[in-house]
C-alpha cells in the first residue's frame, strides 16, 4: 500500500473502529438517536436551510420526497424495503 501512495505513512498496528458519537467509541443505540432526534444530520433540508446552494432538496436515493432527516431513516421507499427485507429474516423480534 505504502509504494501505491508517496509520503503516505501507515501506523504498525491493527485496524479498529472507533464510534465517534459517542465519547469512549463504543456504540450505543442511543448515540445513533441523538443525532437523529436533535436533527443534527447534515440532509438537504437541512443544508438548505443554512444557505448552502444545492441543486434540489429532493431525496437523492427515491426522489420522491424531500431529504429530510425523517424521510432518510423512516419514510423513504428504499429504506422501507431494506426494513421489510431485514424484518422477513427474522432480525428483529
Amino acid at each position: 500500500m505504502q509504494t501505491l501512495i508517496p509520503g503516505m505513512n501507515l501506523a504498525l498496528m491493527e485496524d479498529r473502529w472507533v464510534w465517534t458519537l459517542e465519547c469512549l467509541g463504543n456504540f450505543t443505540v442511543r448515540s445513533t438517536r441523538i443525532p437523529i432526534d436533535k436533527e443534527m444530520i447534515p440532509t438537504r433540508v437541512h443544508l438548505d436551510a443554512r444557505g448552502l446552494d444545492i441543486p434540489s432538496v429532493s431525496c437523492p436515493i427515491c426522489e420522491e420526497c424531500s431529504e429530510s432527516t425523517a424521510h432518510v431513516f423512516f419514510e423513504c421507499s428504499f429504506v422501507t424495503q431494506i426494513l421489510n427485507g431485514w424484518s422477513g429474516l427474522g432480525l428483529f423480534g
